[in-house]
């Protein structure tokens, strides 16, 4: 699946939000283990993250500039 957009009722794969250039597989396997980042959902070995998360997690990381 190519991810273009976040869709707030969809679920990502680990792969999926790298995809969107958010954060490398790596870096998000990092947060995991670190309970930092991006919420996620674990589904036995599975771990997926909902599009609303991504979205409100990238809000809350935004930076104003004053001009």
């Amino acid at each position: 699946m190519t991810v273009n957009t976040i869709t707030p009722a969809t679920l990502y794969t680990t792969q999926e939000v790298a995809a969107l250039k958010i954060a490398t597989k790596d870096t998000l396997a990092r947060w995991r283990m670190e309970n930092v980042g991006i919420p996620f959902i674990k589904s036995g070995s599975k771990v997926l993250y909902r599009g609303q998360d991504i979205l409100d997690w990238l809000e809350s990381n935004r930076v104003e500039t004053s001009s």
